[in-house]
């Protein structure tokens, strides 16, 4: 039997070369891949029909992240919007982004659980946010004033403002109604806000609605009505009603409606 025998400096020599071989096979780790991180403040918004609230989102890279971030609201009713809707990305610093949610009036008083959902690529994050919407604190509304009667108390000439708005709008509609069956709608002309719009009226159903080519802010004189009675000795109450305002963003604000003594 031949045995054989093997000193330390063998096994140095012999196991060496396998270390090397181990050293050379099994490198590192590879490098993360790069990625980001968002966060907002405030996460909370309280926001009034027909209004906006901005929230700062912060951005940050890791791991050389570059790239175009897109941007959306997860749970969002109609009416609620969000922008920007992308970021860029350019260098190692963190981005810091105001974004801004803007609510119709058209939406419903009350809390909403939102996110927003930042995209790029296979990545998605997202930040929760919480919106609050209130009820406008003033009442939009028609308000009638009586600005003259003809020297043989035929005629009346009312003026139509609108009040308590203070959003963008393009056009309005309502309707001029009479508990006295002697008085009408005969006419119907612009107001000093509306001197651009075109205005529409029917003398039957007392229907009178205007399309503005470009948004109005605000509150006004929005009409001049003309109301004929077929004796000076009767009287009666105009109302307006039915009155809707169409926002920048189409949606209807409905108004309150008011009132005036014809006598």
């Amino acid at each position: 039997m031949v045995k054989f025998r093997c000193n330390r400096r063998f096994q140095v020599l012999f196991l060496l070369p396998l270390l090397v071989f181990s050293l050379t096979a099994c490198p590192g780790n590879p490098p993360p891949a790069p990625d980001f991180a968002i966060s907002l403040n405030p996460t909370s918004l309280t926001v009034q029909q027909g209004s906006s609230g901005t929230t700062r989102l912060t951005i940050t890279p890791q791991n050389g992240f570059t790239g175009t971030v897109n941007l959306e609201l997860v749970g969002a009713p109609n009416g609620v919007t969000l922008s920007p809707t992308s970021v860029n990305v350019t260098g190692s610093d963190p981005v810091l982004q105001d974004l801004t949610v803007s609510v119709a009036a058209s939406v419903a008083p009350g809390t909403y659980n939102l996110q927003v959902r930042a995209t790029s690529g296979s990545l998605t994050k997202t930040a929760n946010l919480s919106l609050t919407v209130t009820a406008a604190s003033t009442e939009a509304r028609l308000v009638p004033e009586v600005a003259g009667v003809s020297s043989n108390g035929l005629r009346f000439t009312v003026k139509v403002f609108l009040e308590g708005v203070s959003t963008d709008w393009g056009g309005f509609e309502f309707r001029a109604t009479f508990d006295n069956p002697g008085f009408r709608l005969s006419n119907a002309t612009t107001g000093d806000l509306t001197a651009a719009c075109i205005l529409d009226f029917d003398s039957n159903s007392g229907r009178v609605a205007a399309i503005c080519p470009s948004d109005i802010n605000g509150s006004g004189h929005i009409a001049t009505l003309t109301i004929e009675r077929q004796s000076p000795s009767q009287a009666t109450t105009l109302s307006l009603v039915d009155g809707l305002l169409t926002l920048s963003d189409f949606s209807e604000l409905p108004l309150a409606p008011g009132s005036v003594r014809l006598e």
